[in-house]
């Protein structure tokens, strides 16, 4: 999944870290990146889901590397 631009991605990412890093409840993220509960909960989704891709393909990615100087 590729975020249309950057600004959609370094939305994603402050609502990521107001939530997770910050501990900041939904409502709480929310209110500080200025937009509603419901668009925060998808930003938090979508960020969800794009480092569950990134850690799959670093993963797939490790295995390839770890097989190829294995031989």
């Amino acid at each position: 999944m590729r975020f249309r631009s950057s600004r959609l991605f370094q939305f994603v990412c402050n609502v990521f870290a107001a939530h997770y890093v910050g501990g900041y409840s939904v409502d709480e993220a929310a209110k500080i990146m200025g937009c509603s509960p419901a668009a925060a909960r998808t930003r938090l989704h979508r960020g969800r889901r794009k480092l569950q891709q990134e850690l799959t393909r670093m993963d797939v990615d490790g295995i390839r590397s770890s097989r190829t100087y294995g031989r």
